[in-house]
């Protein structure tokens, strides 16, 4: 019950504390980009390129998992402000 309780009165902080991190996760690794911002064109030989089909693999766990944190802080805030109401 203490464990709900801290829950209750930390769940803001705790789950904007997710969502800080999620965001962050998100805005580098959720949106690769499609362009080079360099402008630099490349050629496209028809072979595939390892080491960018790990990098775009990183990229969509890492995307996911921002979102997932994110999830996860909306809902702590949610249940802090839920109980915090409830006599």
């Amino acid at each position: 019950m203490k464990a709900w309780w801290f829950l209750v009165q930390h769940g803001n902080t705790i789950g904007l504390s997710f969502d800080i991190v999620g965001a962050v996760l998100i805005t580098r690794y959720g949106l690769p980009p499609a362009v080079d911002r360099g402008g630099k064109q490349y050629l496209i030989t028809g072979q595939a390129d390892e080491a960018e089909a790990r990098k775009a693999i990183r990229y969509e766990c890492v995307g996911r998992l921002g979102l997932i944190l994110l999830i996860i802080g909306f809902a702590f805030q949610l249940v802090s402000s839920i109980w915090t109401r409830c006599p």
